[in-house]
């Protein structure tokens, strides 16, 4: 990818943040300047418990 493009994404992705389109990314890293992974990834677990909801909704046949 070119420099060029990257930096064309960073900044489509500041607008979004910033216009409230998309949500901010959690930090790794607390008040305390500590390293703390568990809100990050605890996120990142409801967010793949719910693409595996929608997937296996599209996935099963519709019963009539």
């Amino acid at each position: 990818m070119s420099r060029a493009k990257q930096r064309e994404n960073r900044r489509l992705n500041y607008r979004e943040i910033k216009s409230g389109v998309r949500d901010e990314k959690l930090d790794l890293i607390d008040y305390c300047g500590i390293k703390d992974p568990t809100p990050y990834m605890a996120v990142k677990n409801i967010i793949h418990k719910e693409r595996a909801t929608n997937r296996s909704k599209a996935v099963q046949p519709a019963t009539a």
